[in-house]
């Protein structure tokens, strides 16, 4: 039955996951299902989503949407609000890899420049993890006491460079600098939102299958990992911003650099957001 302003939200804790039909989605849906909570996947495999979503009856709903498209992905969060009437938490998780080899010389094109590069990946994996914070914040609201637990999956990518695929680099570099500014930001506020970000190594997924054979199976990060760091992030509400790279079976959380001196701290660390604040300056 669905939930609306005039019923009582359900009594088990509600998560969207992104990229929920396979993968570390499906391995933390499954997990959240067997806890008892509702899940909402949310994917572009329309034929898989629906047979996981069928065998989880009630507890389970599937969308099949483009999390780079905003509107798609909105009336997922809706449609999840109107079946439960909350939201616990949304795990940020979809994602793709390079379309394009960056360094591969291309053809003319009339006017002598090449033709125009693929940013799909930015677009799926930064957009996509914006547009969920965006969301989730909005819905999380909406819950009596506003909390909530937003978790992206960046990537070992997000810390070190991955030379072969920049754009990927790129977009995952992205997501860790986007939760640690939102995480500091709603901590100034007083929101009850935490915000942190999962940085797995090579994994056995879909996305990377074309590394997995190739790779030492002492080098493979089971998925098993994947779900202990999402669920300390679930149960400790004491972590925010916090970048927890995933390498074998082990856990490490990785803080931002040092500031360089008083000048990046002050740049950095809430100085001249309170200086702004005033001088009256307002920047939106």
């Amino acid at each position: 039955m669905a939930s609306s302003d005039n019923e009582k939200p359900a009594k088990s804790p509600v998560c969207i996951i992104t990229g929920g039909a396979s993968g570390m989605g499906l391995a933390v849906a499954e997990h959240l299902w067997q806890l008892g909570w509702n899940v909402t996947i949310i994917d572009v495999n329309e034929e898989s989503g629906k047979e996981i979503a069928a065998a989880h009856g009630d507890s389970a709903l599937f969308f099949k949407a483009n999390v780079a498209d905003y509107e798609e992905l909105s009336v997922t969060f809706a449609k999840t609000w109107d079946r439960w009437g909350r939201l616990d938490a949304v795990f940020g998780n979809a994602g793709i890899g390079d379309r394009i080899s960056f360094y591969k010389p291309q053809p003319d094109r009339a006017d002598g420049t090449p033709p125009k590069p693929s940013t799909a990946v930015i677009d799926i994996d930064l957009l996509g993890p914006i547009y969920c914070a965006y969301l989730g914040f909005h819905f999380f609201r909406k819950n009596p006491d506003k909390s909530g637990k937003l978790i992206f999956t960046s990537s070992m990518a997000g810390i070190y460079p991955g030379p072969t695929i920049p754009l990927y680099t790129a977009s995952k570099h992205g997501v860790v600098g986007l939760t640690r500014a939102l995480a500091q930001q709603l901590r100034e506020l007083g929101e009850p939102v935490t915000v942190n970000c999962i940085c797995p190594g090579l994994v056995h997924t879909g996305l990377t299958k074309i590394y997995s054979f190739t790779t030492p199976e002492e080098y493979i990060t089971p998925v098993s990992t994947i779900i202990t760091a999402f669920m300390r992030f679930i149960d400790d509400s004491s972590r925010t911003g916090q970048a927890a790279e995933c390498s074998g079976e082990n856990i490490h959380y990785r803080v931002q650099p040092e500031w360089s001196d008083d000048k990046a701290e002050f740049l950095g660390n809430g100085g001249l957001a309170k200086a702004m604040k005033q001088h009256n300056v307002k920047l939106y």
